[in-house]
């Protein structure tokens, strides 16, 4: 029983870690998100697909 509760406590703080970079990584895909949208609103998303695909290599 010692045993697993030693091994519990330590994959604590790697989850913790993970938690922490998933969190980080949600904040930042919902900051891009914002700044998409609201890049949308000022231009059509038609001319944003059309001059960024102009820009991508064939």
């Amino acid at each position: 029983m010692q045993h697993a509760m030693k091994d519990n406590c330590e994959l604590r703080a790697p989850v913790a870690r993970l938690h922490g970079l998933v969190n980080q990584l949600l904040r930042t895909f919902n900051e891009l998100h914002q700044r998409i949208n609201l890049l949308e609103q000022r231009q059509p998303m038609t001319e944003l697909t059309v001059h960024t695909a102009s820009k991508d290599p064939v």
